[in-house]
């Protein structure tokens, strides 16, 4: 089973493209697909030497168009989209492609993990933890993976400029049974830390609430 490892990049630098360097060495990862748009040369530079690295120009931002169109330029058979700020633990790798290898899974996740050890972000992935359990509700920063067979029947990534994630996981349970994995993705604090903890969590809970409820995902991106 050859996993294609697809990374949407806005703005990111060398920091990104060294860890995109660091899972391209794993060995199975078959390819890593770097989908970006406005990064500096610090991160092209070093990502234009890797083998197994495919770079991709978008023609513009958007993690659903990004992922769309690195989805597309990808040759596996089962898809991994990870956000340019996380990366998987060890261990997690094994554990997608056995997983997938043995049962018949549509996909699914990872659990999630902060890089921070603040109670606040503990408390952050217990709850992502639980409602991905209880109430099947996963984001995009835990690493979403689907077969490439599923994803082209489901027609990709909403094309909204906001939670294509969340759209996108809806769809995703409809085609069978999908499984949230033991390991975990560790994501980066740092958009909580910038804009500030309570306020981007707050943020995030209402406006998902309201893109569920059926607001137009344009109308409260303007606003977000």
């Amino acid at each position: 089973m050859r996993l294609s490892v697809i990374v949407p990049a806005y703005r990111e630098g060398e920091e990104a493209a060294l860890q995109i360097h660091r899972l391209s060495r794993h060995p199975r990862v078959f390819e890593v697909i770097a989908a970006w748009f406005d990064c500096p040369p610090s991160f092209t530079r070093i990502l234009r030497r890797i083998p197994k690295v495919k770079m991709v120009l978008t023609p513009k931002k958007g993690r659903g168009l990004q992922m769309n169109l690195g989805a597309a330029a990808a040759q596996g058979d089962l898809l991994l989209f990870l956000h340019a700020d996380s990366w998987v633990e060890p261990g997690g790798i094994e554990e997608l492609v056995e997983t997938m290898r043995q049962m018949d899974w549509v996909g699914g996740a990872f659990r999630l993990k902060f890089n921070h050890a603040s109670w606040r972000y503990r408390l952050k992935s217990w709850s992502a933890h639980l409602r991905s359990q209880a109430l099947g509700m996963s984001y995009g920063d835990q690493g979403y993976f689907v077969r490439r067979t599923v994803f082209d029947r489901l027609g990709g990534f909403p094309n909204l400029p906001l939670f294509e994630d969340v759209g996108f996981f809806d769809r995703l349970k409809k085609q069978g049974p999908w499984i949230l994995l033991k390991s975990k993705v560790v994501t980066s604090v740092r958009r909580f830390e910038r804009q500030g903890y309570w306020k981007a969590t707050l943020k995030n809970v209402i406006w998902i609430l309201l893109f569920k409820m059926g607001v137009p995902a344009d109308w409260l991106a303007k606003r977000y």
